[in-house]
């Protein structure tokens, strides 16, 4: 399951309280307000250093409850630098280093399709795809 800004959060309530495979989420917004919240599968986070939309304290947060969630920040990028839109243009260092971190993770978590993962990308700010 991959989201995008609300539908980061969605993949990571999904984690927490769903069941799929595995869940990424990219520049979850209010995802520190859920912090607490326990996942039952594996999650890698992304998340923009120039995002103005979620503080960093939101994201600390979630590490300091859960250190084994897999969290990266990119240098240069805001919110939405994984859109398919002009943001993506302002940091395509960050869309280039977090493709692999996905591929990765999906071995790693024994996510069955990786079509399925790169379909779901194909929507911007939408959630989210199944495994």
């Amino acid at each position: 399951m991959i989201g995008y800004c609300f539908g980061g959060l969605l993949a990571w309530l999904s984690a927490t309280r769903l069941h799929p495979a595995a869940a990424v989420g990219y520049y979850a917004g209010r995802i520190g307000n859920f912090a607490a919240e326990v996942p039952k599968v594996p999650v890698q986070l992304h998340f923009g250093k120039l995002d103005t939309h979620i503080p960093a304290e939101q994201v600390e947060a979630v590490h300091a409850a859960h250190p084994e969630v897999e969290i990266h920040w990119y240098e240069g990028a805001g919110h939405g630098f994984n859109c398919d839109n002009a943001r993506q243009l302002q940091s395509a260092g960050g869309c280039a280093c977090a493709w692999p971190r996905i591929g990765v993770f999906e071995e790693a978590s024994s996510l069955k399709s990786r079509a399925a993962v790169r379909q779901a990308t194909s929507f911007s700010s939408v959630p989210i795809a199944q495994s």
